[in-house]
Parts: C-alpha cells; structure tokens; sequence
C-alpha cells in the first residue's frame, strides 16, 4: 500500500539527519584541538560525502598521532569511497606495519584488492583477516565475493554459509548482506527458489532500515532469467523501501519493477522522479549515473523493461573501521 505520509516523513527524517550532521561538522570544525577532534569531524564529513574534507582532517590527526593504525585505516577508507583504491592500499599497507594484527585492515585492503580485479590478493588478505578474527562475518561475505568474482561460485556460496552462521554479527545489516549476496550467486545459477528466498531473508534480517530492499527489487525485477524474475513482489520491496527513505535508486527500483509488470505509464513517472530527485541531491551525479537513469527512462518510454546483469557490482561489500 502506497502511503504519501510516511514517504514525507522519511523526506523530513533525511533532511534533518543532514542538517544535524552539517551543525556537527561545523561545530567541530570551530573548534578542533585534538587528535580526536580532527578524527571525528573527519568521520562525519566521509557520511556526508565530503571526502576532499575528510582526507584533509585525517592527515592532519596523523600529524598528531603517526603511529596511530587506526586512522591510516580510516583515512583509507575515504580513499577507497573515492574509487581511488591504490592509495586506499597504501594507507592500509601503513596500518599493517604499525598494527599486524588489525584485522579490519586486512579486510579493508582485500575489499580495494577485490574491486581493482586482484581476487587472489583480495582472498589472501581476507583469509589472514579470519585467521587473527575466526568469527569475523564481514570478512566471509567479502571473500565470498572475491571467490565469485574468481569464478568458484562454490567457494563463495561456503563463505556465505560460514558468515549466516556466526552469532557474532556487528549489524543486522551484516547478516543482510550474506544471505542477498548468496541468494545472487544462487540467481546467477538459475536456481530462482533458492535465489528469492534468500532476498526474502536478506530483507527480513534487516527490515528497519531497508537492508537491501533496493537491490532486491531491482534483481527481481532486471535479471536477465525470466524465472528469477517478480514483477509483483519486486514492487513490493521497493514500494517499502520508499516507505523508509525516498531516494533515486528506490524510485528506480519502482520504475523497473512497473515495467516489469507492463505498467509503463507509472515506470515513465517514476523513473522521471527518480532523476529529478538524482540530479537534486547535495552530492552533485556523475555524468555517467544521468546517462544511466536517463537510457531507462526511455526505455520504459518505448514500453521495453529493462534488463541488468545480476552479480556484480551490485554485492555489498561491508567495511570495519
């Protein structure tokens, strides 16, 4: 059921997360005096994509503190949000020499390893991430990703199994990430009972704040295989995924799964919103995401649904800070 009020409600939630998040950032930013003052502000600036600040407050902290492992991970991070994955590494590299036993940089680097393409290194970091940390979950999921990516679908399905099965999880939203990576391998492999009933678990471990509720849609609405797709179901998750947050990757979630079900009409104006909202966000879009929201938008116009390869890019890869 389609509910206009909590859709402005979640508008309301996001805006004042945003505001809070600014009044912090200036705040701190007045009044900066520690090694904790500079890794604080630069914290919050990376959520608010203010990246260029956020490497800027970290090397500062590192002036204070340059033997401190941690932030060398946490300025890392930064860089890998930017795509810039070498020096993602090397920041890694250095926490390494400082801390060998810093599992979450290990993870870190396998996570930059596995996005530049070098799955080997990626699945030699997370193994030595398990070996410090046994029941580190969110290096499973990753290697698990390293392995599909390496073509042993097998090896990464083991890996999702071993991560569903920790207690120890560090978020719900961990645990999401298992069973929707999994259940992209099983989709992968025509193997669409399996496939959706991990998207329905993906989703349930992690309803409050969405879990991957977008992605799910989008697979059940995009994959290429007619027998792992759900027009009706995939408008299902994404009509509450915009109950939670209205975002431009929800909308086109909806768009995509009104397609998919032949509502053409409602596709074109949902899409339509999707990149009106896009192109209105603080963060400015790349060129490349209008050019994509832009070829979906007519395609639903032509009356085509549209069609995307389903794994990929599209597999969360979780952190550790």
């Amino acid at each position: 059921m389609w509910r206009p009020g909590a859709i402005v409600n979640g508008i309301k939630r996001i805006l004042l997360e945003k505001v809070i998040l600014l009044s912090l950032i200036m705040l701190f930013s007045a009044c900066i005096h520690s090694r904790q003052d500079y890794t604080m502000t630069a914290y919050l600036c990376r959520h608010m994509g203010q990246y260029d600040k956020a490497i800027d407050l970290y090397t500062r902290a590192l002036e204070i503190s340059p033997k401190d492992a941690g932030i060398y991970n946490d300025r890392g991070l930064v860089f890998d949000d930017k795509g810039d994955y070498d020096r993602a590494i090397t920041d890694y590299d250095r926490a390494i020499g400082i801390d060998s036993n810093l599992y979450a940089a290990y993870n870190n680097r396998g996570r930059s390893y596995s996005k530049k393409g070098d799955q080997q290194r990626a699945i030699n970091d997370f193994n030595r991430a398990i070996e410090i940390k046994q029941d580190f979950s969110t290096a499973y999921i990753n290697r698990g990703l390293a392995f599909y990516r390496a073509g042993d679908k097998s090896s990464a399905i083991e890996d999702y199994n071993k991560a569903i099965e920790i207690k120890s999880y560090t978020s719900k939203a961990i645990l999401s990430a298992a069973y929707y990576n999994r259940g992209l391998v099983y989709s992968s492999e025509a193997n669409c009972g399996k496939a959706i009933s991990d998207f329905d678990n993906a989703a349930q471990a992690d309803r409050k704040s969405g879990g991957n509720l977008v992605e799910i849609s989008l697979v059940l609405s995009t994959s290429p295989d007619g027998k792992c797709r759900d027009g009706e179901r995939a408008v299902r998750f994404a009509d509450e995924a915009l109950q939670i947050r209205k975002t431009p990757a929800a909308l086109r979630a909806l768009a995509a799964s009104y397609a998919e079900i032949g509502m053409f009409d409602k596709a074109v104006s949902s899409q339509e919103e999707a990149l009106a909202l896009l192109q209105k966000g603080i963060i400015k879009p790349s060129s490349a995401a209008v050019d994509y929201y832009t070829r979906q938008l007519q395609s639903y116009k032509d009356s085509m649904p549209w069609r995307e390869k389903w794994p990929e890019k599209n597999n969360p890869t979780p952190e550790s800070e």
